[in-house]
């Protein structure tokens, strides 16, 4: 089993979990995800912070941003300011199984750095 775990979010790969091998989740919930949709949010994170990080040395500190992705049944964005933004995450459920659920996720922007860090280190891990 991997766990990476902060302040505000945590990640664990149960390997041993075939149905939902991955578990992402804050202080007080947790929901579990598949392998598929985790490598689906995987990369939708991932090219969030890298939009982000493209036009992040253009932006003035007072500049509003909003940074949206969607990919397959996942939908997210960066929105805030330079230095102050947060990660938004949902999940619409409509993958054509019974069993899938849609939900959503906020992370500040320390959390949100620190996830996408995690998620990254985790995939490596995998690999």
């Amino acid at each position: 089993m991997l766990k990476e775990e902060g302040k505000t979010w945590r990640i664990i790969n149960d390997k041993e979990n075939q149905q939902y091998p991955f578990v992402i989740g804050g202080p007080n919930w947790a929901i579990e995800i598949s392998q598929n949709n985790w490598k689906d949010l995987y990369y939708l994170v991932q090219n969030l912070s890298k939009e982000y990080k493209c036009i992040e040395k253009n932006l003035m500190d007072d500049e509003s941003i909003l940074i949206e992705l969607t990919r397959k049944t996942w939908w997210g964005c960066i929105k805030g300011f330079k230095n102050n933004w947060i990660l938004k995450i949902v999940f619409s459920g409509d993958t054509g199984e019974k069993s899938d659920r849609g939900f959503e996720i906020t992370w500040d922007k320390k959390g949100s750095q620190e996830f996408c860090n995690a998620m990254r280190k985790m995939w490596e891990s995998n690999c």
